[in-house]
């Protein structure tokens, strides 16, 4: 099923224009809602599995670039078709499906690019990530002071209560 999308609040011979091209691709319905209240694409609860959404201009869509990246993602995920009309962007034909492609990497590089910020700007405030330390300051300076009065690395890590290769690690450094 075709679906497509009017963008509302424009000159009426702007409507008229799209309603027309909507018309042409054949779209079954014609929806102007495509985000609700709390900024959720409702939109994607009308759309099935095979079903198209059709939009004049994806600048009509109203929405940035990253939530377009995300839009087209839970797109292409459920399987669901998007062409736009102006744009010449069809998801059905193999060039469309590779601007969907292009977008999902896009999205993803997007996603381990804001991770890498938000790790970074956290690691700056002071923000230790991973799991703690079993080995202190007191307990690494006992264990160096053990191993130079000659007590063997078994015994340092049984003292401490950690593994052999903690011993290694922090006499090590």
């Amino acid at each position: 099923m075709n679906i497509g999308y009017l963008k509302p609040g424009v000159l009426k011979e702007n409507i008229d224009v799209q309603m027309d091209a909507l018309y042409k691709y054949e779209c079954e319905k014609i929806t102007t809602k495509l985000l609700n209240k709390s900024k959720e694409i409702s939109l994607l609860e009308k759309l099935h599995i095979g079903d198209t959404l059709v939009v004049y201009k994806i600048e009509y869509l109203e929405i940035s670039l990253i939530k377009f990246i995300e839009f087209i993602a839970c797109l292409q995920e459920r399987n669901i078709n998007f062409v736009s009309i102006i744009d010449n962007i069809d998801t059905r034909i193999e060039k469309g499906k590779l601007f969907f492609e292009h977008l999902s990497i896009l999205s993803k590089v997007n996603k381990s690019y804001l991770s890498l910020k938000i790790r970074e700007s956290l690691r700056n405030k002071g923000v230790k990530f991973g799991r703690k330390s079993k080995m202190t300051r007191g307990k690494i300076n006992l264990a160096k002071k053990m191993f130079k009065s000659g007590v063997h690395y078994k015994e340092i890590a049984n003292r401490l209560d950690v593994s052999v290769a903690t011993i290694y690690r922090c006499l090590k450094s």
